[in-house]
């Protein structure tokens, strides 16, 4: 009888001699044999004269008499031959592409509709896995046709027994072996296909067939010889004349016999068609993988006990060979040291590893129980609480409608109820109802009010930005014009400066599209368009970091890839410039592409640009708080040579033909036809269209944020926009438009009073917090120019900075890397503040180390 400590699991192995039981548990980190049964048939099941449904199931009413299955997960093991086993390579794909190809292979493998078969696969370990992808992994495909499954289950059905699993015996020889014999093979992802470990030769000798096995425990071949115990019968009875069961009994008892050797000599003839057996299926595996490495042979199953059989195959196939006499992992001396059990331990090695299979300890959890039964039983398994659960439902029903009539019952008005008490109870009434109506009424009532306020807001908000609105549109433009290169504004002679060293864009068509969801415009094209940008410009970025080495360019301000990185949402305008240029320097970091990326791109991406308030005084901005996000190079085309007419750049050679929407032009036009006797001029032409979203920010709001720390933020960026463009050694319109920005700026506070730059401008000595900001930036910027210092010098000379921003300067001043010491005097003397407590307790005293 079984311990009946927990659920355990049996597994049984129903051979053509005796039915092999074993029972399994836990206990604590290991596994325990709790029971077992070894039952031999009166006669062999393939003996001519035998009834093997009735030998069967006879041994099964045994085993059930003698042991207590109730409970307990029961496994069985079919023969090898009785059933498919294929193990191939998939060829690398994702994981989730596997069950496809399984099905596919299983279509071109098993010569029987699908629908005949039971069939299971899993994927082996070993293999790389990366990102989803597999790369050399094995997948095992097991089938058998169903109606020899139903046949397996028959005697089972006839006892009313459950089966959990059914599985090949050798798989099930394959558990046992990698879990007993293989435990401490490396991990999965160090094997290596080149150089796999050692591999076992397993042989389990049964009746009439004896299964090969090779395994390293990540690869597993599998062949099922046509050669068993009762092949050795079968010798003897030819060759010494003796009935079937007189042989059997012979060869079982051979050392016991009047003459061994005798009995060994009638026997050798099908020792040698093993051995032969064997080295064929050795060398097939070998020509299916050459980097096997072979160890030794183990062998099992009770024919091994034959007399000298162990020995011949050792000698013949030059291998050492070992009995699997013991199981390794195994506890519960109980069982493991029962003479009974270690006398037949070498029949046990299937049940050993369907009980690994069925307590989930085993490498191959494949199951040939047909699907219908597995889900049937879980339906089954499922009645009872299904039931338990609607059996509480309709009690809570219950109680929930006899609360309901208890409480309608207190204020029922019975039918013989006198006129006055039903009265009384229809007023209560009409007048909770009364009150309802009162309070829909008021609800209805304040949305209605509410409403109105929010349609007054809107008009406000409209009447109020409409000054804003109209100005939009005249910013865009602005902007766009104001990112071209300055010298395109002037004639110049092709003489003198020729088409490829101008560094003119020429903008043929500005288009605009509205969209109500920019989603729609970020497809995946532009996606992939927009990351080849940012990856030119890193590319470019990475050149111009070789040259200047450390301390090189810092990134603009913003780039495509933080905007990407914030996602593309709301409504918003999709704009496209379309035109072409003619600079082609050989140079890697200046011309063609790389004009537009630093020339166009950049500036629209991270520019800054001066625009005009309601009083005219002008405020400067960068294009991001315009609303411009998402430059892209959509498209790009090397146009090769082309001939251009002296007279075609009239206007200064470039600027914008078309206006948005179809609206006036911008700058200087584009290609004219001249007269036919001017000069002609050749320069490689390059054609490109560039995109970008435009949401609109209201100047209203935008002014709201310019605040000291943003105006600071702004003069940290031209920093860096600085030393981007002088690492690129070059007049990008970075530097050009920075430089541009100081001097208009200094011209316009330089007239106390002034209108300067469009408007009235505060005293040069009463400057505002956010103009000192700027008039730092200058300093910094023209640090290395005598000439620029010198105007900065007049500027600051005499002026005093108000004491409210003296921490905000000297925090700024920290940022500033290069200054030389006599413009550094001059800045501390402007702020007229100790050195040692300019900070006021916010930092490092300004003359401290500036910060890195």
């Amino acid at each position: 009888m079984a311990n009946k400590k927990e659920v355990g699991v049996w597994g049984i192995d129903i051979g053509q001699s005796a039915l092999k039981a074993l029972r399994c548990s836990y206990e604590g980190d290991g596994i325990v044999a709790d029971a077992f049964d070894f039952i031999e048939y009166p006669k062999m099941l393939s003996e001519p004269d035998s009834n093997p449904i009735e030998l069967v199931d006879e041994a099964l009413e045994k085993l059930l008499s003698r042991n207590d299955l109730e409970g307990d997960l029961v496994t069985i093991s079919v023969p090898g031959q009785a059933g498919l086993a294929k193990f191939f390579m998939p060829p690398p794909t994702e994981i989730k592409n596997i069950p496809g190809i399984v099905k596919f292979e299983a279509q071109q493998q098993i010569p029987f509709d699908l629908e005949d078969v039971i069939w299971d696969y899993q994927k082996m370990i070993g293999g790389t896995e990366l990102e989803g992808l597999i790369t050399d992994s094995e997948v095992g495909l097991f089938a058998m046709k169903r109606d020899q499954v139903l046949r397996q289950l028959e005697p089972f059905d006839r006892i009313e027994l459950d089966l959990s699993v059914i599985q090949l015996a050798p798989m099930a020889m394959y558990n046992y072996i990698t879990y007993d014999l293989l435990d401490n093979l490396p991990d999965a992802d160090m094997f290596m296909a080149d150089d796999p470990p050692e591999s076992y030769v397993v042989l389990s000798i049964g009746t009439e067939t004896t299964d090969l096995i090779l395994t390293n425990g990540y690869r597993i071949r599998h062949r099922s010889i046509p050669i068993g115990g009762n092949h050795f019968t079968r010798q003897i009875t030819t060759q010494l004349k003796l009935t079937f069961a007189k042989a059997e009994h012979l060869k079982r008892n051979a050392r016991q016999a009047k003459d061994p050797k005798v009995v060994f000599q009638a026997m050798r003839a099908t020792y040698q068609d093993m051995v032969t057996e064997i080295q064929r299926s050795l060398e097939y595996f070998r020509s299916l993988d050459r980097n096997v490495k072979i160890k030794e042979i183990i062998v099992t199953g009770n024919t091994v006990k034959l007399p000298g059989l162990q020995a011949f195959l050792s000698k013949n196939l030059d291998f050492d060979v070992t009995e699997l006499d013991h199981f390794n992992r195994l506890g519960g001396s109980t069982v493991t040291e029962s003479p009974a059990f270690k006398d037949n331990v070498l029949a046990f090695g299937n049940c050993y590893g369907l009980c690994l299979q069925g307590l989930g300890l085993a490498q191959l959890q494949t199951n040939l129980l047909p699907r219908e039964i597995m889900i049937d039983r879980l339906v089954d398994s499922k009645k009872p609480w299904t039931i338990a659960a609607i059996s509480l439902l309709l009690i809570a029903y219950a109680f929930n409608f006899f609360f309901k009539f208890g409480a309608a019952s207190k204020v029922d008005i019975p039918q013989d109820a006198t006129a006055a008490a039903s009265n009384e109870w229809q007023q209560a009434i009409n007048s909770a109802n009364n009150v309802q109506t009162r309070s829909s009424n008021f609800k209805s009532q304040d949305k209605k009010l509410e409403n109105e306020l929010n349609s007054f807001k809107d008009l406000g908000a409209q009447l109020a930005g409409s000054t804003d609105t109209r100005i939009q549109w005249m910013e865009l433009i602005r902007t766009i014009n104001s990112i071209l290169p300055e010298e395109q504004a002037t004639v110049r002679d092709p003489d003198e400066v020729p088409f490829d060293q101008r560094r003119d864009f020429y903008i043929e068509t500005v288009e605009s599209q509205y969209f109500a969801d920019l989603t729609e415009w970020y497809t995946e094209d532009i996606k992939k368009r927009q990351k080849e940008t940012d990856n030119f410009f890193k590319k470019v970025e990475a050149s111009a970091d070789d040259a200047t080495g450390p301390g090189g360019p810092s990134s603009p301000p913003a780039t495509n890839d933080e905007t990407a990185a914030a996602g593309v949402e709301g409504d918003g305008w999709v704009i496209e410039l379309k035109g072409h240029h003619f600079y082609q320097n050989d140079n890697v970091r200046e011309g063609g592409e790389v004009h537009v990326i630093r020339g166009l791109i950049e500036p629209l991406q991270a520019g800054m640009v001066f625009l005009p308030d309601a009083a005219g005084i002008q405020n400067l901005f960068v294009t991001t708080e315009l609303g411009i996000s998402n430059v892209i190079l959509v498209t790009k085309k090397d146009d090769g040579v082309q001939t251009i007419r002296r007279g075609a750049t009239s206007g200064g050679a470039g600027g914008m033909d078309g206006g948005i929407g179809g609206g006036a032009g911008i700058g200087g036009g584009g290609d004219q036809v001249s007269a036919e006797d001017e000069p002609t001029y050749t320069a490689k032409k390059y054609s490109f269209s560039v995109q970008f979203i435009w949401q609109p920010n209201l100047l209203t709001d935008r002014l709201k944020e310019q605040t000291i720390e943003n105006i600071t933020k702004k003069t940290i960026s031209l920093f860096s926009l600085k030393r981007l463009a002088a690492a690129n050694n070059s007049q990008y319109p970075f530097e050009a438009q920075l430089a541009s920005f100081v001097d208009s700026y200094l011209g316009a506070k330089a007239v106390t009073g002034g209108s300067g730059m469009g408007g009235p401008q505060p005293a040069t000595n009463n400057l505002a917090d956010g103009d000192w900001i700027i008039l730092l930036s200058a300093a910094e910027f023209f640090a290395t120019d005598a000439d620029k210092q010198n105007s900065v010098k007049s500027m600051l000379t005499g002026k005093k900075a108000p004491e409210t921003l003296h921490a905000d300067i000297t925090r700024i001043l920290q940022t500033i890397q290069g200054l030389t010491p006599e413009l550094r005097t001059i800045l501390t003397e402007t702020i007229q503040v100790p050195m040692d407590t300019a900070d006021k307790g916010n930092g490092p005293p300004i003359d401290g180390t500036p910060a890195g």
